[in-house]
């Protein structure tokens, strides 16, 4: 909807999947043994992905967004035994850590309250570019926007960059 610039109508949606989640506590661990390994990491992903959807959106339209990072205890997606070391779930925890860095971007810097009260715009700048350089030293190769067969994983991956 977004690409059809149907902003409001993204936002919207988005908003809603989020809801969903949250209510069925996609962002939080659910106790222990009550789930198969399977089952969490595919609770995981689906939270992730939504959780990245709207920071995009957020950001793109300036609308604050729904979830703060701190309030999230879920963890990261990554991959089961039965697949491979380069699999959809690492793109995914490469886009998702992105996103966690576009949430404190949409925090700390498009909020002046908050950059006003955390040693000023300058800090804060700084701080979320040591995240973004550390974020791209440990890109997998399979991911590397200048390797000579660019994946579409890849080119998302860095304009999200």
């Amino acid at each position: 909807m977004q690409n059809l610039n149907h902003r409001a109508s993204a936002f919207f949606y988005v908003g809603l999947a989020m809801r969903m989640a949250i209510s069925l506590g996609l962002h939080e661990n659910p106790p222990a043994g009550s789930l198969s390994e399977e089952k969490l990491e595919d609770r995981r992903r689906a939270w992730w992905s939504v959780y990245s959807m709207d920071c995009i959106l957020s950001v793109k339209s300036g609308n604050p967004m729904m979830m703060h990072n701190e309030d999230i205890g879920v963890a990261m997606p990554s991959p089961l035994p039965s697949e491979e070391v380069y699999c959809p779930a690492v793109v995914l925890a490469c886009y998702t850590t992105l996103s966690l860095i576009l949430g404190d971007i949409a925090r700390q810097i498009y909020r002046r309250r908050s950059w006003e009260s955390t040693g000023g715009l300058k800090q804060v700048m700084h701080r979320i570019n040591e995240k973004l350089d550390r974020r791209l030293a440990v890109i997998p190769s399979e991911l590397d926007f200048h390797a000579a067969h660019m994946s579409r994983e890849g080119v998302s991956t860095m304009l999200h960059f």
